[in-house]
């Protein structure tokens, strides 16, 4: 599928239909909209108000919608069972993962199964707890060396969940899995569809519980993952690609030419209830705040041409009131001030009150992608970036002058266009809302989940008719 087309479906409502037990009346109901599924609206309630059906009585308010935790908690719903298979969930790190997860349970009753979890990330789940209805999850632990770090989720909710029972179970880590579906051990056969989060968790989830149907199953395939343009795959013909870049499109294309692909370039940065909050324009001489993130290799990420940068910036203006940040694999100079990295949520936080500029100083062509940096861009940051691989021309993502162009070697160009904007308070807030209402459109659900969510139920439902 072309990315034209792709987009054109972004748009479509979800249709799988819920199936939601109704009192005293026997059977499911079938209900075509999840809009009908919140407010609580059956079909006979409909019917009872319709023309010709004599008095009626004053109409009554609407209940309030349900949040995705209700709807997952809710044991009389019973929704299409999608396994999504990742690496590092629990995680309160990565706004792309986190919105991921949250598109899927308000859509589908999500299980999320770890076959081989990533080393080097944080397992505290206690800043998602909420977001992630984990309260509503019971966590089937398959290796002993993972009790420790996510069995604490069982005991939420005044949860008495025993996890014993599953060591062994799986060749896998572990799987988070609704409470309301009891404790029964796990089954491949539970499932509608399985959706990897990268290539190389597709491989571990195959290699480790083969025979589930390669049509009903899928890939967001983002940049690394063990996918480089270096090197060549194989996968068989059935299998559903979700490609987030557009040199992840070309290669996918030259490796997978038969299999289905759908273009979702960038990544769901934005959750589909986000709100958007706009910077303000700052009083002559307030600070100006700058900011670099790395969780990856420092040389990879610029690190040092960050410090180069702001060294460069502090002997050339040291009267002008800018601040370098730095969170994560940064050098510590004194020229930085240093932060550990932050829960997405905290991030968010700090970016929207304390920071005005975002650097991306990547080095690498094809590793990460343009959506490196984007997080601050949404929140109204103005971006400082490399764009190594020329992404945004490629990706047709159209930024224009609002995001500056790093060049490396040239320290000096960023430095007087960072000190523009001390002079021009004005151009900086213009740049901040351009750069954020474009990042707005590519990043949002609509462009992104929204399409993932829409192709994956079209899908699901041929590969229900063929089985």
């Amino acid at each position: 599928m072309s990315a034209t087309a792709s987009q054109g479906n972004a748009a479509a409502s979800w249709r799988w239909r819920a199936l939601i037990a109704v009192g005293a009346v026997s059977g499911a109901l079938a209900l075509t909209a999840m809009a009908q599924l919140q407010q609580g609206t059956t079909v006979l309630e409909r019917g009872r108000t319709a023309p010709g059906d004599g008095p009626r009585e004053s109409p009554q308010p609407s209940p309030p919608p349900r949040n995705h935790c209700e709807v997952i908690a809710d044991p009389t719903v019973r929704r299409p069972r999608v396994l999504v298979s990742d690496i590092l969930f629990p995680t309160p790190l990565s706004a792309w993962r986190l919105n991921e997860l949250t598109a899927w349970m308000g859509e589908v009753d999500l299980d999320i199964l770890v076959t081989r979890r990533a080393q080097g990330f944080s397992t505290d789940w206690e800043p998602i707890q909420e977001s992630h209805c984990l309260a509503d999850y019971n966590v089937l632990v398959f290796r002993e060396a993972h009790r420790g770090s996510v069995e604490g989720i069982n005991s939420l909710a005044n949860g008495t969940f025993d996890t014993s029972p599953f060591l062994g179970h799986w060749p896998a880590e572990y799987l988070l899995r609704p409470r309301k579906f009891g404790t029964s051990p796990p089954s491949l056969k539970d499932y509608d569809w399985v959706h990897h989060i990268f290539l190389n968790v597709y491989e571990f989830f195959n290699e480790a519980l083969p025979g589930y149907p390669q049509r009903q199953q899928s890939i967001h395939l983002y940049p690394g993952g063990r996918f480089f343009i270096d090197q060549e795959y194989t996968l068989p013909p059935e299998v559903t690609l979700f490609t987030t870049q557009s040199f992840v499109r070309d290669h996918a294309d030259k490796c997978f030419p038969k299999n289905p692909k759908v273009d979702v370039f960038g990544g769901p940065m934005l959750a589909k209830d986000a709100v958007k909050a706009r910077k303000r324009l700052h009083e002559p001489g307030a600070r100006i705040s700058a900011c670099f993130t790395s969780l990856g290799d420092r040389l990879e990420k610029g690190a040092d041409l960050y410090t180069r940068i702001a060294e460069l910036y502090h002997s050339t203006y040291p009267q002008d009131n800018v601040i370098f940040y730095g969170i994560g694999n940064v050098i510590p100079t004194v020229d930085t001030v240093v932060f550990n990295p932050m829960p997405q949520q905290q991030l968010d936080a700090f970016y929207r009150d304390e920071v005005d500029i975002i650097f991306n100083l990547e080095r690498t062509q094809y590793r990460n992608g343009w959506p490196l940096g984007s997080e601050g861009v949404l929140m109204g940051l103005v971006l400082f970036t490399t764009d190594a691989y020329n992404l945004n021309e490629r990706n047709g993502f159209s930024f224009g002058s609002e995001v500056n162009i790093v060049t490396e070697g040239r320290e000096d160009l960023t430095v007087e266009a960072i000190h523009r904007y001390t002079l021009n308070r004005h151009l900086l807030l213009e740049h901040s809302m351009r750069g954020q209402d474009r990042a707005w459109e590519i990043f949002g659900h609509d462009r992104q989940m929204g399409v993932i969510l829409s192709e994956v139920g079209r899908r699901m439902n041929v590969s229900h008719s063929l089985v």
